[in-house]
C-alpha cells in the first residue's frame, strides 16, 4: 500500500515537472514569436527589450529569465529561420540520387525560402552584416547558444553543397575539373545575394518583364548548366531543358 502511494505521488510529481517544463517552453516560444514579429516589421536597431515586453504583456526582468538581451534573442530569432531553410533543403535533396540533381534542388530550396520567408533573410543579412561580434570568444559566453549554432548549421549547409558535388562528380553528372570547396562557396554566394539586388537592377528586370521568380529559376538553370557534366545523362537533361518552374 505504501508502495503504491510513493509511486502515486512520484507520477504526480514528475507531471507537474513536466508541466512546468511545457508551460515555460510555451513562454519562452511567445517571447520568441513577440520578438520576431518586431524585428520583421521594424529591424534589430528600432526595437528594445521595453518593446518586446509590451508585446507579449509582461515585465521587462521576465524577459531575461529567458534570454540574456536583445541580442541573443535576435540570434534566436535568425536560427528559427535558418533552420527552416537547412530542413528544406535536407528534404528536397533526399528524393534526388545525382550529385547534380541534389544541386538543382539545393537552389530550388533557396528560391522557394526566399519566396516564402524573406524577412529572415533580411534578418539573416544583417547578423552576417558586421554588426556583432561573432568571434569564438562571444559567442562562447553564457546564453549565446544560438549564435553558435547559426554559425554551425552554416557549417553544415557548406557540407552539404560540397557532399552534393562530390556526389555529382563520382557518378558523372558533374565536371569532375571542379573544386568542390571553392564551387560550393560560389553557390553559397549566389543564393545568399537572392535577396539582395539593387533596385536599379530589380527595374532593368521588369523592364524586360522578368519577374524576380522567373529571374531565379534562370540563375539556377544557368548554374546547373555551367557545372553539369555534357556527357553524362543528367548533364544532357540540364544543358537540353529550358528554363524550369
Amino acid at each position: 500500500m505504501l508502495g503504491l502511494i510513493v509511486n502515486h505521488l512520484g507520477m504526480n510529481n514528475l507531471t507537474v515537472a513536466d508541466r512546468k517544463k511545457r508551460e515555460k517552453e510555451q513562454r519562452r516560444n511567445d517571447i520568441l514569436n513577440a520578438a520576431e514579429r518586431l524585428f520583421f516589421s521594424k529591424g534589430y536597431e528600432e526595437v528594445s527589450m521595453d518593446d518586446i515586453a509590451n508585446e507579449i504583456e509582461v515585465t521587462k526582468p521576465t524577459l531575461y529569465l529567458y534570454f540574456e538581451n536583445k541580442e541573443t534573442l535576435f540570434f534566436a530569432v535568425v536560427f528559427r529561420g535558418k533552420n527552416i531553410l537547412v530542413d528544406m533543403i535536407k528534404a528536397n535533396i533526399s528524393k534526388e540520387k545525382t550529385g547534380l540533381d541534389k544541386v538543382r534542388e539545393t537552389a530550388r530550396a533557396w528560391r522557394d525560402f526566399a519566396k516564402a520567408n524573406p524577412a529572415y533573410l533580411k534578418l539573416n543579412d544583417y547578423f552576417r552584416s558586421g554588426r556583432f561580434d561573432l568571434s569564438e570568444e562571444a559567442i562562447n559566453k553564457p546564453g549565446y547558444e544560438s549564435a553558435r549554432e547559426i554559425i554551425a548549421l552554416g557549417q553544415e549547409m557548406l557540407d552539404i553543397a560540397i557532399s552534393n558535388l562530390e556526389t555529382g562528380m563520382e557518378d558523372g553528372s558533374i565536371r569532375k575539373d571542379l573544386n568542390p570547396t571553392e564551387m560550393s562557396v560560389i553557390l553559397i554566394t549566389i543564393a545568399e545575394s537572392f535577396q539582395n539586388i539593387r533596385s536599379s537592377r530589380l527595374r532593368a528586370l521588369q523592364e524586360q518583364n522578368v519577374s524576380l521568380d522567373e529571374f531565379h529559376v534562370h540563375l539556377g538553370t544557368i548554374v546547373c548548366r555551367m557545372i553539369a557534366n555534357p556527357d553524362s545523362e543528367a548533364g544532357k537533361r540540364s544543358l537540353n531543358m529550358k528554363n524550369e518552374d
